[in-house]
């Protein structure tokens, strides 16, 4: 039966390629736990080692932010489009500022009106009131 033994064959290299990659774990286990942040101290060598990496880390995460800002001296210029926005933007508000101080002159001034005047019936001269 040459069908049982391709599968024979492919299972003893299935099982040698298991049992190397459980060699290497095993192996590369070891390694990290002689190189751990942890490794050989103890007591206040811990605490400061976490500390600074708890500050590194921090560090590392506001660099961002500070990137966001867009200071800097070589930022973008305006195109046209955005010049002439501003330019309309400033005349709307020109025309809005003038506006409301002429209805402020005219409120010095100001008129009695009845807003109920066209609800009410015509006033006669009536004895019988």
């Amino acid at each position: 039966m040459p069908g049982n033994a391709g599968f024979a064959i492919l299972h003893r290299s299935l099982i040698r390629t298991k049992a190397r990659l459980r060699n290497h774990f095993i192996a590369l286990s070891g390694l990290l736990e002689s190189v751990s942040l942890l490794a050989g101290k103890t007591g206040r060598g811990i605490a400061m080692r976490r500390l600074t990496i708890g500050v590194i880390l921090l560090a590392m995460l506001a660099v961002p932010a500070s990137a966001q800002r867009g200071g800097g001296g070589g930022g973008r210029q305006d195109t046209p489009e955005e010049i002439l926005k501003k330019k309309d933007s400033e005349a709307v508000d020109k025309q809005y500022n003038s506006t409301l101080k002429r209805l402020k002159q005219d409120d010095a001034t100001p008129v009695r009106t009845d807003p109920w005047a066209n609800m009410r019936a015509p006033a006669t001269n009536d004895a019988k009131r």
